[in-house]
């Protein structure tokens, strides 16, 4: 007979697992607050809410920019060519990689007006922003200003230029270097597309390949040398020689369309006239613009004085050129470097120009205060040494230098303060040390310091672009449109081309295409007697000045502004009876002024009877700018 067993006594319930303590460290790690340094990824509700903000003040300034030459430019040649013309020909005389002129020719064949043109680098910059917001290490306070700075919120997004393009792809470029696992092929394409942006990408994008190429080899030996099994494996073999002939092959394109053409304007000097170099530049570019022709020779400069032998072998100071020098003890620098022959030789001039460059390049684009730019700059790169990655700082330096030797206007200042951004999120990520706290928080309140400085120049500039008017191309077109005239209309300087988008087809005749031609071949500039002999019954004549934010003045007075016009074209305007009929003017606004200042006339030829006698002028009726305030009137242009 089988007995039952016994029944099991009842055990009460098992308690709930806790959580182990270093799993609660360890989500503590995760949320690092208000101004730590995050370890990982992340959107949430404030980084929605600052991507909202960010749009809204953005449309505010899209609504209200008028576009200048520049962005025109790029929007005619796009418009008005082949993609293949594009490629060949028209960017030889540009001085610009393929990258924007690529999309702009995708939109203008998808027949996108010129209107959305600006809200096309919106989206473009927005997408930038997304970027930084959801995979930058910055600290969340940081994170949430640094999208209303002044490049990020204005100068790169409002313009549409292509550098609308530089903080997305250098932010895209930042978070596939950071991250565990290596994508190769899309670093390579997205670094490929960074070095078909301007120059400057060029420099940053290959320096930065060249430090991501020797991470990975540095890895792999690392990885070669462990007998651990790695969880994350390393790239292919085939997967890197794919990303090699992507980089290489876009590399090779920003090469090729950075030749510049034998007959341009810049970059090539009167050397390159015949010859193998010359030969080999046709066949490169394709046929040339027009034929060969002499310029008009320019006025001959007013006599100088004779030294003698004495003053030529002895050091003799001149004096200042204009009162606001010698100010502080830089001004002695700028002196050197602007007057050569009264100081201290070419060399020397050239060297202390160099300095002024590079100083200015640093500090223009983090503060108008020297001081407290270069405690922001010295914090960086201690930062940067005490996590042992100060060699990502070297796209920052090769791009400073670039800079300073070849070409370096104020717009490209932001890309200076972008680029240390850039690299210190690289070194956030993978650095091999902690920096001590107390220098982490130093730090961290400078990048709060500079972020308060640059949203101050964004409100100003939106403020001003709202008042005020960036370009005065608009205007001048509807002026033109709602006074039509008989006969002919000539336009003189590059500043023009800001009027040409509003036409359909080129409203001046001694233009030979709608956007600038930058060729000594038909440079109109060049050939105003020729096209004043034919008597036009309009000429806009366009003016640009310096303003009051200039880079070059950064350190010291470089840039003396003095508001009159020094041009043979405009002399021999007034010479034939030319008057102003109608003025139109704006300003480029960058941090809390402006880096220039552009005026359109509209000049007509006047009768010479008893009104020029007794002064015509004042019997015209002078266009005033829409914002009196925000207008700029140059000595020598005051309405009788």
């Amino acid at each position: 007979m089988i007995q039952e067993a016994p029944a099991l006594p009842a055990y009460p319930p098992l308690p709930k697992a806790q959580p182990k303590p270093e799993l609660r460290v360890a989500e503590e790690q995760h949320s690092p607050g208000l101004f730590g340094w995050r370890s990982t990824a992340g959107f949430g509700t404030i980084e929605a809410a600052v991507l909202c903000l960010y749009v809204t003040v953005l449309a505010i300034a899209l609504r209200v920019h008028e576009p200048w030459g520049d962005e025109a430019q790029a929007w005619l040649i796009a418009r008005d060519s082949s993609f293949w013309n594009i490629f060949r020909t028209r960017l030889h005389y540009e001085g610009a990689p393929l990258l924007w002129h690529t999309l702009l020719h995708v939109a203008a064949v998808l027949h996108v007006p010129w209107a959305a043109i600006p809200y096309l680098s919106g989206v473009v910059a927005v997408a930038g922003i997304y970027v930084l917001l959801r995979w930058s290490p910055f600290p969340l306070a940081v994170r949430a200003l640094l999208p209303f700075t002044f490049f990020l919120q204005y100068q790169y997004a409002a313009v549409a230029r292509s550098y609308v393009f530089f903080p997305l792809l250098l932010f895209a470029m930042c978070a596939l270097y950071s991250t565990r696992k290596r994508h190769v092929v899309a670093f390579a394409v997205v670094a490929g597309l960074f070095v078909n942006l301007s120059l400057h990408g060029m420099v940053i994008g290959s320096v930065l390949v060249a430090l991501y190429a020797w991470k990975l080899r540095m890895e792999y030996l690392r990885r070669r040398a462990s007998r651990l099994v790695f969880v994350v494996p390393f790239p292919k073999r085939k997967q890197m020689m794919t990303a090699a002939a992507l980089f290489f092959a876009m590399w090779a394109a920003a090469i090729y369309v950075a030749i510049p053409a034998p007959d341009v304007t810049f970059a090539v000097g009167d050397a390159v006239k015949d010859g193998a170099v010359h030969r080999t530049l046709v066949s490169l570019i394709g046929e040339l613009p027009g034929k060969p022709v002499v310029p008009d020779p320019p006025p001959p400069p007013p006599p100088k004085p004779m030294k003698t032998v004495l003053q030529k072998a002895a050091y003799v100071a001149p004096p200042p050129p204009h009162p606001v020098l010698y100010r502080h003890p830089l001004d002695w620098l700028t002196w050197q470097s602007m007057n050569p022959p009264g100081g201290a030789g070419p060399v020397f001039a050239d060297v202390a120009d160099n300095v002024l460059t590079i100083l200015s390049e640093i500090t223009w684009p983090v503060s108008r205060s020297n001081v407290i730019a270069c405690v922001f700059v010295f914090l960086w790169l201690v930062w940067m040494a005490a996590r042992g990655r100060l060699l990502l700082a070297l796209p920052w330096a090769a791009v400073i230098v670039v800079g300073s030797v070849l070409w370096v206007a104020d717009h490209h200042g932001g890309m200076y303060l972008i680029t240390m951004l850039a690299c210190a999120w690289m070194a956030a990520r993978g650095g091999r040390h902690a920096p001590a706290p107390w220098l982490e928080r130093s730090f961290t309140v400078a990048l709060l310091v500079i972020c308060g400085i640059q949203i101050g120049w964004s409100f100003t500039s939106v403020r001003n672009d709202v008042r005020g008017a960036y370009d005065p191309g608009h205007a001048t077109a509807l002026y033109l449109q709602e006074h039509p005239i008989a006969g002919e209309t000539a336009a003189f300087h590059f500043q023009t081309t800001s009027i040409q988008p509003y036409f359909q087809h080129n409203p001046f005749f001694n233009m030979p295409a709608s956007y600038w031609v930058w060729s000594r071949n038909v440079d109109a500039d060049g050939h105003y007697k020729q096209t004043l002999a034919q008597h036009p019954a309009r000429v806009v004549y366009a003016v640009e000045f310096l303003g009051d934010g200039s880079m070059r003045n950064q350190w010291t007075q470089r840039n003396v502004v003095d508001g009159a016009i020094h041009d043979a074209i405009y002399d021999a305007l007034l010479s034939r009876g030319y008057r102003e009929k109608a003025r139109f003017c704006g300003r480029r606004f960058s941090r809390m002024g402006d880096s220039y200042r552009v005026c359109d006339f509209v000049m007509e030829p006047m009768a010479r009877g008893r009104w020029w006698r007794r002064g015509i002028r004042a019997a015209w009726p002078i266009r005033k700018n829409p914002h009196p305030s925000h207008s700029f009137v140059p000595v020598g242009f005051e309405a009788s």
